[in-house]
């Protein structure tokens, strides 16, 4: 989560400073829109470049800028799961192997000078098979306007499966950084497991790009799309893929509905009915085909809450390649949450409910693509 500057109330919202403000990219064109009307302003194009001037000369309410300061809370505040596990010997205790991290440093890579982690704090045991760590970290920029202080929250959860003394770790992160930290820190607490000898099985489960062939890949990001738990959750679609013809498979088999993206297609976007078209219900595509990236929308109902989610699953492109990596791990992101009817649930508490249900569907759905392999 992104700090809101603490001083929100005592704040004069108007001139170059809201120009400023208005100008990041979580204010939308169509949220100044509705401001601008309130005050009695119509015009015939509210794009960026037209209307901001005309808010920078007013003086919001402190209701009016509240509500811009949430659209930003809301987009920061979004996170994304990712989760990795490894085997540990029979009988280990969380409690004697889980510790304190001293120097939080120790984290950072050499390329997050301007990062500074604040403080660490964990292991927080819920019981003796559950535990986490919470940490806040601080990203220093040459300048920092008053309106975003950059601080960012981050979460590791830790779990042990008595059954199959599986433990798992589950990164949570709102940002780019906390994503490297959680990252770093769960390295290095399974390398001091192996220095412990406690480590039953070499091979750690991680859901990466890697770890699927392309049918298999379209066949595990479909499942987790169309075979979820119960938890009051019912598909209900797959608005849009990310695809791409897999050059190492030509040539495509001849007379099919796709044969077209052969020659003419490097990557796809694509949006629709997409669970009725050839590229999820016929299989014999997915050899030539590279799906990164699926969109499913769900209906819920969660304790009196009734609604639908909109949830990506994804593997993310490396920065600057646009590539995706072997190791790159498959995350989970909850990118938009209605309701009908929420009646005393919170939509953050909904968010991360379903965020850990579909991370564990995710799970057990690799756990038998790992034993049929």
């Amino acid at each position: 989560m992104q700090t809101i500057h603490t001083s929100v109330k005592k704040i004069l919202a108007c001139g170059e400073s809201m120009r400023d403000f208005l100008a990041q990219p979580y204010v939308s064109a169509g949220d100044i829109k509705g401001i601008l009307r309130r005050h009695g302003f119509f015009l015939s194009d509210y794009e960026k470049e037209h209307s901001v001037p005309y808010m920078s000369r007013l003086i919001l309410a402190p209701s009016e800028f509240e509500e811009l300061v949430e659209k930003q809370r809301t987009k920061e505040d979004r996170t994304k799961v990712t989760s990795s596990e490894i085997a540990i010997v029979e009988g280990t205790d969380l409690r004697n192997i889980l510790t304190a991290v001293q120097d939080p440093s120790e984290l950072l890579d050499l390329n997050s000078r301007n990062i500074e982690i604040e403080h660490i704090e964990g292991p927080v045991f819920e019981n003796d098979q559950r535990a986490r760590y919470e940490f806040t970290l601080t990203r220093h920029e040459i300048k920092n306007n008053w309106h975003n202080q950059p601080q960012f929250q981050g979460k590791i959860e830790v779990e042990l499966d008595k059954t199959t003394n599986v433990v798992t770790f589950r990164r949570i992160r709102t940002s780019a950084e906390t994503g490297a930290v959680a990252s770093a820190f769960i390295r290095k607490q399974k390398a001091q497991f192996r220095s412990l000898g406690i480590v039953a099985d070499k091979t750690e489960r991680e859901v990466t790009f890697g770890s699927f062939s392309n049918e298999q890949r379209a066949q595990f990001l479909f499942s987790l799309a169309e075979s979820q738990p119960a938890n009051g959750l019912e598909f209900d679609g797959i608005p849009d893929i990310d695809i791409a013809p897999d050059p190492k498979q030509k040539p495509f088999p001849e007379n099919t509905s796709v044969d077209w993206m052969q020659a003419n297609i490097k990557s796809a976007k694509l949006a629709g009915n997409i669970h009725e078209t050839a590229f999820v219900r016929d299989d014999t595509l997915y050899k030539y085909l590279v799906y990164s990236s699926i969109q499913v929308t769900f209906k819920f109902s969660l304790r009196g809450a009734v609604g639908s989610l909109r949830v990506r699953y994804h593997f993310p492109a490396e920065r600057g390649t646009g590539e995706i990596a072997s190791t790159a791990e498959l995350e989970i992101d909850i990118e938009s949450l209605s309701t009908e009817n929420r009646g005393d649930t919170k939509l953050a508490e909904i968010r991360e409910y379903y965020l850990m249900v579909l991370d564990e569907k995710k799970r057990q759905l690799f756990a038998k693509t790992v034993a049929n392999s």
